[in-house]
């Protein structure tokens, strides 16, 4: 099950590096990005000091 999860979420964030291609121009398209790879170390971050996870 958690190789299958692996495997879905490989895509993710080159997926949503592309999504964001449509929809932030050439001068905007770093901070877009910084932003999504910030989100996505703060969610680990967060989730690592919750219990179990």
């Amino acid at each position: 099950m958690r190789f299958l999860l692996g495997v879905f979420e490989a895509g993710f964030t080159p997926g949503v590096i592309f999504y964001l291609t449509y929809w932030y121009g050439e001068t905007r398209m770093a901070s877009a990005i910084g932003t999504v790879m910030l989100a996505v170390r703060s969610r680990m971050w967060l989730l690592a000091l919750c219990p179990g996870g």
